[in-house]
């Protein structure tokens, strides 16, 4: 008797496990189903909207007039006609724009190569006008350390010590209307101007010839750094005669 029990069992067991495989199997078939569903729903409901608005631009248009229909192609036809024709306009002019921002462009190159060539040839200007510089400075210590000495020649004559006593007078000079120590400083004052007048003109000779050394450089628009050049040789010529006046009263 325990063996049909236990035979009855196990065959129902196995049962139990195909009952349970099959239902597992009809639940996701039935998942699946419901999805299904859902999806066909939604596209149901979007189909209906569609044709709602068929029907209303179905009804708009018919109320309009026949030469209003206009097809999505036409009007992307006339766009694009448009387009086109704003591109053959504007293509010509901005072809124009480039070509003057080209020539500018190039006009700016050569100025800046000009430029570069200038600063090239000056620069041997700089050492020259560096030695001028220090000319002049010496020249104004030279004109400083003149005037001191003659200032300290003319406070030496106003002060003089006094003279030893006399046993006998001496006759008196026949100067006219002046004493010597009066002539001496008179002449050494007029001495002194001569100097200065000398610094002086050799000082403006040495600044004219350091613009008259500019004045040969010309700049990008044709015109002397400095001034124009006649005008400084002119400058030149007279302060050498000048100079070379006061140096013939030495």
């Amino acid at each position: 008797g325990e063996d049909p029990v236990r035979e009855r069992k196990l065959f129902l067991q196995e049962e139990l496990r195909t009952v349970t495989q099959l239902l597992d199997t009809y639940l996701d078939r039935a998942q699946q189903l419901l999805q299904a569903n859902k999806r066909l729903e939604k596209e149901a409901q979007d189909t209906q909207e569609q044709s709602q608005s068929y029907l209303s631009c179905g009804a708009k248009l018919s109320r309009d007039p026949p030469g209003m229909v206009i097809t999505l192609s036409q009007q992307n036809c006339r766009d694009l006609a448009q387009i086109q024709a704003q591109q053959e306009q504007l293509v010509p002019q901005y072809a124009g724009k480039e070509q003057e921002v080209r020539s500018a462009l190039q006009d700016t190159e050569a100025e800046a190569s000009l430029l570069d060539t200038e600063l090239e040839q000056l620069e041997p200007c700089k050492e020259q006008k560096v030695q001028a510089e220090q000319k002049v400075k010496a020249l104004e210590r030279e004109l400083r350390l003149t005037r001191i000495r003659c200032a300290e020649e003319t406070h030496g004559i106003r002060t003089p010590s006094a003279p030893p006593a006399a046993p006998d007078p001496a006759p008196s000079l026949p100067w006219t209307g002046s004493s010597p120590s009066r002539s001496f400083m008179r002449g050494c004052s007029e001495q002194t101007k001569r100097e200065e007048q000398f610094s002086i003109t050799s000082l403006k000779v040495e600044v004219w010839k350091i613009k008259l050394s500019f004045a040969f450089k010309k700049s990008s628009r044709n015109c002397f750094i400095l001034g124009n050049e006649a005008t400084c040789r002119k400058g030149v010529k007279e302060l050498e005669r000048i100079h070379q006046a006061s140096k013939n009263q030495f």
